[in-house]
């Protein structure tokens, strides 16, 4: 918890730290996406099954697929912890969450530049009797979605940001038309609500 006169700071490395979060992410999303390419294509030496059909008879989902339900979750489950146990974390996220987002799609755009990197620098790899198609393509079979799964864990503060704005919006639209209020907004007035609207 900030100290008084010390939050400015404070801030500043949470949003430091949530940064090196996003590129721990892409980074072990992309350990990851090795280990499973790897496991494909090496074999058991004596029963010469591929080892990844061997942790597939465990269970229907990639590697990949496995690693991010869990990541997910993880983040899900902190961040809500973390805006329960700090107001000031919460209001952070809340008051600040198209910085929030912004670090989410970036992430997410920087996952996908990878997988299309991986896929179109080797294109020729086959992996058992399908072609490797990147990150996310394996999981794209199901109902499960990646990206909506990674911004579930935020919607909270997406949606406390959103009723923020939007009684932001309507308070001065509410004090220029009063309920039973007969009266033509005057010019100021008119102006005061163009730029609540554009901010």
């Amino acid at each position: 918890m900030p100290l008084p006169g010390n939050t400015a700071a404070f801030r500043a490395t949470l949003w430091t730290n949530l940064e090196k979060l996003m590129n721990q992410i892409y980074s072990a999303c992309g350990q990851v996406q090795h280990l499973q390419k790897v496991l494909s294509k090496k074999r058991d030496p004596v029963t010469h099954i591929c080892f990844i059909e061997e942790l597939q008879k465990e269970s229907e989902a990639s590697i990949l697929q496995s690693f991010w339900e869990s990541a997910t979750g993880i983040l899900q489950r902190e961040f809500a912890f973390a805006a329960e146990n700090s107001t000031f974390i919460r209001q952070a996220f809340e008051g600040e969450y198209p910085k929030l987002l912004r670090l989410y799609n970036d992430l997410w755009k920087r996952l996908q530049q990878y997988s299309s990197n991986i896929v179109t620098t080797q294109s020729s790899d086959v992996i058992g009797d399908h072609k490797d198609k990147g990150m996310f393509e394996q999981i794209k079979g199901s109902d499960y979605s990646p990206e909506k799964a990674f911004k579930s864990s935020i919607k909270t503060f997406e949606n406390a940001y959103l009723s923020r704005s939007l009684s932001r919006l309507f308070d001065p639209i509410n004090l220029v038309f009063p309920t039973g209020g007969t009266t033509p907004p005057s010019q100021d007035e008119v102006n005061g609500i163009s730029k609540t609207i554009s901010r």
